[in-house]
C-alpha cells in the first residue's frame, strides 16, 4: 500500500471513498493525489504542519474551495454518490444538500464562523431549518438547547439567547460543534474541533466525539495535537507540503512512526520543560500590580454574574506571568481589565507605578492612550486581528509609534520605518520576501509571527499574550514559544501569558495564577505549580494536560 492510499479494513463499505484528489492554488500544489478511504464509525486523522494541505483537503470535501483554488480526483464519493463528477466537483447547487446533512464541518476559527449578529440559539439551530428537520418556534428551541446540553455548554437555554462575542473562546467552539452535529451527518470533519477549548473541557467533547464515532459516523479529524489524534483516531495520515508521507493504524504511527518527519513531530510535543530559563533573568522593578480584581456582569432577568473574583497578579521586569484555566475561568477577563478595555468593579491596576484601570480613582483612556504603546497584546485568532487587504509590511508598519521617525525629513522616513519593519521581520524569524504578501497567503506559524511583529513594532515593556499558540501545529507551536522566549531574554520584555495549556505555559512562565470561577486557586513559581500543585483543581488541570 503506497503512502497516498488508505483503506478500511477488508469488507468494510467506505462511507467516504477518495481517490487522487489534488488541489492547486495560484499555480501551487497544495494537495497532491490524496487517497483513503472511511468507513462508518471510524475516525481518520490527519496531521502535519501549517501549510501541509490537511485544512484544503477538508474543505475540498466540501467543496468550499477559494476563489483561486482548483481541485480535481479521480473520484470522491459519499455512499457511492459521487461529488466529482468528470473529475472536478460538483456544482454549488448540488453541495448545498450535502453540506450539513451529509457531510458537516467543524473548523477551528469559531469567532469568524459564527455571525455576530445571530445569537448564538440561530447559529446552532440554522442547519434543522435549511434541511427541513425543525420548524421554527418551541420544536427548534427545545432542539438547540439539547444541541448546547450535549456539548457541556452551561446554562444552555440562556446562552443560546446570547450572541457570539458574548461566550468565551471555548463556549464559542462548542457551539460550532453543535451546530456541526445539528442534522446528524454521516460524516463529520472536524479541522482542529478542541483547539480553543481547555484540557478537561477538551476531554468530554473527545468522549462526545468518540460516542458519535460509535454510533455510526466517520469522522474525518484534522488536528497538530498529537494527544487528542491518539484518543479518537482509528488510523493517521502525515502530511507534509501536500504530500502523504505516512500512514496507518494510530498506534503503530504514533509510537513507532516509520518517518522523520513524522518522529519529529511526535518529538516536538510541549513537555512543560522551561525554555531559556538560565538566560531570561527577572527584575524586582514592578511593570504591572493588579489587586483585587473584580468583574461582575448584569444578567437579563436581573442580578448579576461574578466573572472575576478579587484577583491579584504582579508582572516584573523580565517576568513571564502564566495565567491558566478552564474556559470561563477569567482569563480574558482579567486581560481585558489589564489592557484598560473593561472597567473593573472593583480593585486597580498600576502600570510602571501609575494608575492604569481602577474601580474607584478615574482614569480617562485620553490618559491611557498616550501610554497604550507600552502595553501590546498578541491574540490567538491572528488572522482575524489583521487587515486582510493589507500587506504584512503595511500590517507591522500600523504598531510603529509616529515619534520614532517625526525628526525624520518625509524621503528619510519612509526608509527608516521600511528597514524598522523589516528588522522586526528578522527578529521573528520572517523571510524579506515575504513582506508583500497578504494575511490569506501566509501559514497560521506565519501570522502569529506577523502578530508578534506588529507587537514588538511600539517597543512595549510589556506584552499580553492570549493563547498564541493554541491554533497551530506542535511543531511551529514550539518555534513561536522558543521565539517568544528568546525575545524575553534578549530585550527583558514582561509579559502575561494566558493559555489553558499547563504544558505551554510551564515552558515560558516564571510564575503560575491557576483561576477557577474567577477565583484564583493557587499562585507560585512555575516549577512548584507544575510538580507540588497544592490545590485539586491544579492537580486535574496537569492530569488532563499530560493525558
Amino acid at each position: 500500500m503506497s503512502a497516498q492510499e488508505y483503506a478500511p479494513e477488508a469488507g468494510t463499505q467506505p462511507l467516504l471513498d477518495v481517490k487522487g484528489l489534488s488541489v492547486v492554488l495560484g499555480g501551487a500544489s497544495i494537495v497532491e493525489n490524496l487517497g483513503f478511504e472511511l468507513a462508518a464509525g471510524q475516525c481518520v486523522a490527519i496531521v502535519g504542519e501549517s501549510g501541509a494541505g490537511k485544512s484544503m483537503t477538508g474543505r475540498a470535501l466540501l467543496g468550499l474551495l477559494p476563489e483561486r483554488a482548483t481541485a480535481r480526483a479521480e473520484r470522491v464519493q459519499l455512499e457511492g454518490r459521487e461529488l466529482y463528477p468528470a473529475g472536478s466537483p460538483q456544482r454549488e447547487r448540488e453541495w448545498l444538500s450535502v453540506r450539513g446533512r451529509e457531510i458537516a464541518l467543524v473548523s477551528q476559527d469559531a469567532l469568524v464562523s459564527l455571525d455576530p449578529l445571530r445569537s448564538v440559539g440561530s447559529e446552532v439551530g440554522e442547519p434543522l431549518v435549511v434541511h427541513g428537520l425543525a420548524q421554527r418556534g418551541r420544536e427548534l428551541n427545545q432542539q438547540v438547547t439539547g444541541l448546547l446540553a450535549r456539548v457541556h455548554v452551561p446554562e444552555p437555554e440562556r446562552r443560546a439567547k446570547q450572541y457570539p462575542h458574548q461566550l468565551s473562546g471555548g463556549l464559542r467552539q462548542r457551539a460550532l460543534i453543535a451546530s456541526g452535529l445539528a442534522a446528524q451527518p454521516k460524516v463529520l470533519i472536524a479541522d482542529e474541533p478542541t483547539t480553543a477549548l481547555d484540557a478537561t473541557v477538551q476531554a468530554r467533547i473527545l468522549e462526545l466525539l468518540g460516542e458519535i464515532k460509535e454510533q455510526g459516523t466517520g469522522i474525518v479529524l484534522i488536528s497538530h495535537d498529537l494527544h487528542v489524534v491518539a484518543r479518537l483516531a482509528d488510523h493517521v495520515i502525515v502530511m507534509k507540503s501536500g504530500r502523504v508521507v505516512e500512514q496507518g493504524p494510530a498506534p503503530a504511527v504514533l509510537t513507532a512512526p516509520a518517518h522523520p518527519y513524522t518522529r519529529e513531530l511526535l518529538a516536538a510535543h510541549p513537555d512543560g520543560q522551561p525554555l531559556l530559563a538560565e538566560q531570561r533573568v527577572v527584575q524586582d522593578r514592578v511593570v504591572l500590580r493588579g489587586t483585587g480584581l473584580t468583574a461582575r456582569f448584569p444578567l437579563p432577568g436581573g442580578g448579576s454574574v461574578t466573572a472575576a473574583n478579587g484577583v491579584d497578579i504582579t508582572v516584573r521586569a523580565g517576568e513571564t506571568v502564566g495565567l491558566v484555566g478552564e474556559s470561563g475561568s477569567g482569563k480574558s477577563t482579567i486581560m481585558r481589565i489589564l489592557l484598560g478595555l473593561h472597567r473593573p468593579s472593583a480593585g486597580e491596576v498600576l502600570f510602571h507605578g501609575e494608575p492604569w484601570n481602577s474601580a474607584t480613582v478615574g482614569v480617562s483612556e485620553r490618559s491611557r492612550r498616550a501610554r497604550r504603546h507600552d502595553i501590546q497584546v498578541v491574540a490567538q485568532d491572528a488572522h482575524s486581528a489583521m487587515n486582510k487587504r493589507w500587506s504584512v509590511q503595511r500590517i507591522i508598519a500600523e504598531g510603529l509609534e509616529p515619534s520614532e521617525f517625526k525628526e525624520l525629513q518625509l524621503g528619510d522616513r519612509a526608509r527608516s520605518r521600511t528597514a524598522r519593519v523589516l528588522e522586526l521581520m528578522a527578529s521573528v524569524g520572517l523571510e524579506p520576501g515575504l513582506a508583500g504578501r497578504r494575511p490569506s497567503e501566509l501559514s497560521g506559524g506565519q501570522r502569529q509571527r506577523v502578530a508578534i511583529a506588529r507587537a514588538l513594532a511600539a517597543r512595549p515593556t510589556l506584552l499580553l499574550c492570549d493563547e498564541p499558540v493554541s491554533a497551530l501545529d506542535v511543531t511551529v507551536q514550539a518555534q513561536v514559544i522558543g521565539l517568544l522566549a528568546d525575545l524575553q531574554a534578549r530585550t527583558g520584555i514582561s509579559m502575561v501569558f494566558i493559555s489553558h495549556d499547563l504544558a505551554v505555559v510551564g515552558q515560558l512562565a516564571h510564575t503560575i495564577v491557576v483561576l477557577k470561577d474567577g477565583d484564583v486557586v493557587e499562585t507560585g513559581p512555575a516549577h512548584q505549580v507544575l510538580t507540588r500543585p497544592e490545590h485539586e483543581y491544579t492537580r486535574e488541570l496537569l492530569a488532563s494536560s499530560v493525558g
